[in-house]
């Protein structure tokens, strides 16, 4: 069972890479999250097929369909390690319950910050505290909820 959960975190992952790069270039541009994803160059919106940006990539010879500006092999190597990232935490984290999904969203968080650090050697504070309060917030939910697990915290006396 592990392994299918597995194997299905390989296009999910894929999916929140693309996530991950959009976020990356909307908050390095200071521009507004929305949910339509768009060519960085001419704007044009992308296409469900051409969410996911490695296989848009291999599709699409590398550019863009209209203004065919080049895909930088940034955002395919950023997806790759989210769903790198995401099989682990699924294969590490998960015991049949939703605790998977904290792990989850803490590696899209730490890898759209590592995507920012990386393209323009800053961390925009838009991006960073958002995550700062998330990790937090992750943080006491999982020791919270490891408590109410049956032998789950055991190094707690009280």
């Amino acid at each position: 069972m592990l392994t299918h959960q597995a194997i299905l975190a390989i296009p999910v992952g894929l999916f929140a890479g693309g996530f991950v790069t959009m976020l990356a270039a909307r908050m390095l541009r200071d521009t507004v999250l929305g949910l339509f994803s768009c060519c960085p160059e001419c704007g044009v919106s992308l296409s469900f097929a051409e969410i996911v940006p490695a296989l848009s990539w291999f599709g699409g010879g590398g550019s863009c369909r209209d203004c065919d500006a080049s895909i930088t092999v940034c955002d395919q190597v950023a997806e790759a390690a989210t769903a790198v990232l995401f099989v682990w935490a699924v294969l590490r984290y998960d015991q049949g319950d939703t605790l998977v999904v904290i792990p989850l969203i803490l590696v899209v968080a730490g890898v759209a910050l590592s995507v920012t650090d990386v393209t323009a050697y800053r961390l925009p504070d838009r991006l960073v505290f958002p995550t700062f309060w998330l990790s937090l917030l992750a943080a006491a939910m999982l020791w919270i909820l490891e408590l109410e697990r049956p032998g789950g915290a055991a190094w707690c006396s009280w």
